[in-house]
């Protein structure tokens, strides 16, 4: 096994580790425009797979397949939306992934990837 090292040569943050499948179906749920577009029916097939002892795996694959599937001019519309409503949001009451989409979608705008933080 060779492990990998990297050095930041400039300032940096790195997303890591693993959401319970119950945080992703929350965090989806406080997300409308993530849900408009991925679909309701896979929120809730994740939802009732985390609540029960069914195996999320299937369930959170349809989800992210959904989303990364969606054709680009529908993403552009509904990061557009999203911005909009965390924008007309009172800065102190913005949740911190709200903040963080923001900042993700100034440096990549258009980006599917946006969502990912959900």
């Amino acid at each position: 096994h060779k492990p990998e090292m990297a050095i930041a040569v400039t300032p940096f943050e790195a997303l890591c580790g693993f959401q319970r499948a119950t945080s992703i179906v929350a965090n989806c749920y406080a997300c409308p425009e993530l849900v408009e577009l991925i679909g309701e029916d896979r929120v809730a097939a994740l939802d009732a797979a985390a609540t029960s002892s069914d195996d999320v795996k299937p369930a959170l694959r349809s989800l992210y397949t959904a989303l990364m599937t969606t054709p680009p001019h529908i993403v552009a519309e509904k990061l557009g939306d999203l911005m909009t409503r965390i924008e007309a949001t009172v800065e102190m009451l913005r949740m911190p992934v709200d903040t963080l989409a923001q900042r993700i979608h100034a440096q990549y705008p258009g980006d599917v990837g946006v969502f990912c933080v959900y």
